[in-house]
């Protein structure tokens, strides 16, 4: 995980997180233990490197600490203890951001079309607020500029705004297995691509669907084992679907 001045990750036996520099240098470890456990994950919010550890024996029990750690000495500073299966979305108006999922028993959680029932905002110094999330608030969730867009793998894409868990808009767009999105400031867009190279734009403010392309003649033979995946390059969308990589400049208007 990157996280400003360097990259957070775990040694072999996940037992410390590891900071290392650009060139590979080590800067520091920490343990990793906290009072809910010691199975823990690193993960990076607002450019900020944290670790989230739950019970070692079984994740589905207790709840998640979330563990603050100086990226500069690694010191760890529990700020805040989640519930299970907390998914990390990232920063908005100064708070970090997590999407709690609705759980089976048992279960840590279900994949790709997860349901959720609330958003968990946690001060980095401590303290939180739980926000509840209106019904069907289901799929993989993306934070991009203080609002939640919900994809599930059926290509069903849900807004919801951030600060109180409002749907803004829900929209079916019938193209299958989806990436998580890109915005594009200049056109007011959010751009996608799937397993087949299809690539996807949506008004940012209603759903609505600006254009779409065709899959791509081939997209190779690794399509069933590949997450797809789209960067925006300045005005260009670089994607990768499959075992192929490919490039397209967007039209300006409809």
């Amino acid at each position: 995980m990157l996280f400003d001045g360097g990259i957070l990750a775990m040694d072999v036996a996940a037992t410390r997180f590891v900071a290392y520099d650009t060139s590979g240098r080590q800067l520091w470890t920490a343990a990793a233990k906290s009072p809910s456990g010691d199975a823990c994950t690193p993960t990076v919010l607002g450019g900020a490197p944290y670790g989230l550890c739950t019970p070692e024996d079984d994740p589905t029990k207790g709840d998640t600490s979330l563990l603050r750690l100086d990226p500069r000495t690694g010191t760890a500073k529990e700020v805040g203890q989640l519930p299970t299966g907390a998914m990390p979305l990232g920063v908005t108006e100064g708070q970090l951001l997590f999407a709690v999922p609705k759980l089976a028993e048992g279960s840590f959680g279900s994949g790709e079309d997860q349901p959720y029932t609330a958003l968990e905002e946690v001060d980095p110094v401590g303290g939180g607020t739980r926000v509840p999330l209106a019904g069907g608030s289901r799929g993989t969730p993306t934070l991009v500029d203080g609002v939640i867009y919900f994809v599930r793998p059926n290509g069903t894409v849900t807004a919801v705004r951030a600060s109180d868990g409002k749907r803004l808009w829900q929209r079916e767009t019938n193209t299958e297995n989806l990436s998580t999105p890109v915005y594009s400031a200049k056109f007011n867009r959010l751009y996608f691509s799937n397993q087949f190279g299809r690539l996807l734009a949506l008004n940012r403010s209603t759903g609505t669907v600006e254009w779409s392309t065709s899959a791509l003649s081939n997209a190779g033979d690794s399509t069933a084992d590949t997450t797809p995946s789209v960067l925006l390059v300045k005005d260009t969308l670089v994607a990768v679907a499959g075992d192929t990589a490919f490039s397209v400049r967007p039209p300006a208007a409809r």
